[in-house]
């Protein structure tokens, strides 16, 4: 009977079940339960006595299949045998097959004890391709002793090689970006929604560093190879897409080696969370709550001065029946709607413009001026924004313009007594282009004493019969177009208000 038939119906690596007349009769062994995973040992022993012996006593507890080592590859025995088990004979005649099968580092532990006579003086040296070395003679229990140890490794190993697999697949198919990064900035592995993100392939961003990546700026690298403070440390980083400038919630898991020696790079994990949405949302949300604040505040306060006025004046008007106290009642009442309507317009104008259109900037600077009591004012449109074009609201972009419009004609004319809020005599507003954006100016009294960041605040003016909410408009709609308003000076002595970080700014 050849070497392959011994203790097996056909011998073929990779099969269950064999022989069932090696096992030993019932009652001298404990069999493993129905369904046990019953542990194959393959035997390639060239001394047959000891082989057939071996065979016929662990047939008894494991399933044995006995190899000839030259008809089998070690891929294909690694496949198929938890513990591997040869004499010196067999160890001499196949040490690069023994190489070969200990190798392939992706597998788990591939265990191999070797035997050797009790007369041998030395052991030759085996410990690369040999985990263990037993004499024989040798007790049986000792063996088993021995046996049962490398396959308890054994069962360790598969273990932990199956959670770093499902490990694997979930990093692999996450779907958020995820890197491994080393102390000093490499990313020694990535996932598919990493590579996909910066579309590269896995050759391409595994083993790089991260500052070389145009993504990435020195903040985000910083933030990204920085020591984990706690088990889950999370961070914010901005970075760059095909989609322009984004925000992500970096979240590092700590080394994942805490052996690793002081001079070595410890690893982590860092996955890239988009938040660049949510951001968005929460600026919104605080935009409203801020808004709902003013706009409490407006009613609270501001309303109950007219609301007090109109009161009195009809109390006077019901006792008198003077047709002038019901004027003034009437009066009140329309300032009050006034500032109502403004108030609804400041609460709406907050509001994130999510589906901005192309607008032709002096198209909608036309119509507002067209809307707005102008008098003898003049409005100038430089040549250079003649056929400017930004994404925007139009409807809200023209309320832009017509309060910076009515604003200067209120504020900033200057009558024949000398007075400002004349009827727009000889007042010039000129309506320019900036480096990112556009301009408001006119030739008027200015600013004076007023600080102009104060002009911004809701319910603020220096007209008596104004509302203040204006330019507390202009500058709400400008900031939910994620954009700057600021006031200053202008070179002829007026006021100027610049409209600022319009990138997409462009000719028509």
């Amino acid at each position: 009977m050849s070497e392959t038939e011994i203790g097996r119906g056909d011998g073929t690596p990779g099969e269950r079940g064999g022989d069932t007349s090696a096992r030993a009769p019932a009652g001298e062994t404990t069999e493993p339960r129905s369904g046990e995973y019953v542990p194959r040992i393959g035997i390639a022993m060239v001394d047959e006595r000891n082989r057939t012996l071996l065979s016929e006593w662990l047939a008894r507890t494991y399933d044995v299949v006995t190899l000839r080592l030259a008809d089998v590859s070690p891929t294909k025995a690694a496949d198929n045998i938890d513990l591997l088990i040869l004499d010196g004979a067999s160890y001499a005649r196949h040490e690069q097959w023994l190489t070969d099968y200990k190798s392939d580092l992706r597998r788990s532990f591939q265990p191999v004890l070797l035997f050797v006579p009790e007369t041998t003086s030395t052991v030759p040296d085996v410990h690369e391709r040999v985990d263990d070395v037993v004499s024989m003679p040798t007790q049986k229990a000792v063996l088993e002793a021995r046996i049962s140890g490398l396959l308890d490794r054994r069962r360790l190993s598969r273990a932990v090689a199956e959670r770093e697999d499902r490990f694997r697949t979930l990093f692999e198919t996450g779907p958020d970006p995820a890197l491994v990064v080393t102390a000093d900035g490499t990313a020694t592995d990535s996932n598919a929604a990493f590579r996909e993100f910066l579309g590269i392939s896995r050759e391409a961003a595994n083993g790089r560093r991260l500052d070389e990546f145009e993504a990435f700026d020195d903040a985000a690298v910083d933030a990204m190879t920085a020591v984990a403070d706690a088990a889950d440390d999370r961070r914010t980083i901005t970075y760059q897409s095909a989609d322009g400038t984004r925000h992500a919630e970096c979240r590092l898991s700590g080394t994942l080696d805490d052996s690793t020696a002081a001079d070595a790079c410890a690893e982590h994990i860092v996955i890239l969370r988009d938040i660049t949405d949510e951001l968005a949302y929460k600026r919104d949300l605080e935009r409203q709550v801020d808004r709902l604040d003013e706009f409490a505040s407006m009613l609270a306060h501001d309303l109950r001065n007219p609301l007090g006025i109109a009161n009195g004046w009809l109390e006077e008007a019901e006792a008198s029946g003077d047709s002038i106290a019901f004027e003034r009642v009437d009066s009140a009442h329309d300032r009050m709607r006034c500032m109502i309507d403004d108030l609804l317009a400041l609460a709406r104008m907050g509001e994130v413009i999510s589906d901005p259109t192309a607008a032709s900037v002096p198209a909608v600077a036309a119509e507002a001026w067209e809307s707005v009591a102008t008098a003898e004012a003049t409005l100038r449109v430089d040549d250079d924004l003649d056929a400017a074009v930004v994404d925007a609201d139009a409807d809200r972009l023209q309320d832009v313009f017509t309060n910076l419009f009515r604003n200067a004609v209120e504020h900033g004319s200057t009558g024949r007594d000398g007075e400002t809020g004349g009827a727009g005599d000889e007042l010039t507003i000129e309506v320019g282009s900036l480096e990112e954006g556009f301009y408001v100016e006119d030739d008027g009294s200015g600013f004076g004493s007023t600080d102009p960041e104060c002009l911004f605040e809701s319910g603020y003016t220096t007209d008596a019969e104004g509302t203040g909410f204006g330019l507390a408009i202009v500058r709400q709609v400008v900031e939910a177009h994620e954009w700057t308003v600021h006031a200053t000076d202008a070179d002829a002595g007026g006021a100027r208000f610049e409209i600022t970080g319009v990138e997409t700014l462009r000719d028509a």
